[in-house]
């Protein structure tokens, strides 16, 4: 193994500045403050309980009459992630993009009525990857959703 020391490498006039650099005892001060207000195994800053986002679920599967083919633009308001916001429905994964962008993002059911269509979703439910707070509601309320899931 080669080692170099510090007094033999190209960084021996910079670990002499350092050491005598005012820069090095001020931050260990700033550090003794540190450790004295915030000890070891102190108490942990208290964070706020998560509020997610209340889930919208329309009257009826009839009601969602958005389209179940062809190539649709998302509004801003529900795809933000890239600047692409269409979407081929006859793709079952880019369908399945939309569904969960849509489902994730509705702030009301105006937003499910226009882009989801009943149908489709109940093709789509098994894969659609929910968390179960988001999957619940959509399930007590349509028992086609609730068969979809139990047949997947």
């Amino acid at each position: 193994m080669f080692v170099i020391t510090v007094a033999q490498s190209a960084f021996r006039p910079l670990a002499r500045r350092v050491r005598r650099s005012r820069l090095v005892p001020a931050c260990l001060a700033v550090w003794a403050q540190v450790r004295r207000l915030f000890p070891a195994g102190g108490t942990k800053a208290q964070r706020s309980p998560r509020h997610p986002r209340p889930v919208t679920v329309p009257d009826s599967l009839a009601d969602l009459k958005g389209p179940k083919s062809g190539v649709v633009e998302l509004p801003v308001t529900l795809f933000w992630s890239r600047p692409d916001r269409t979407f081929d429905l006859s793709d079952r994964y880019r369908a399945i993009d939309m569904y969960l962008a849509i489902l994730d993002a509705a702030r009301g059911s105006d937003d499910l009525v226009a882009y989801l269509n009943g149908d489709l979703l109940i093709e789509l439910w098994p894969d659609l990857h929910l968390t179960q707070a988001k999957r619940r509601p959509w399930e007590d309320r349509f028992a086609a959703l609730r068969l979809a899931s139990a047949a997947a």
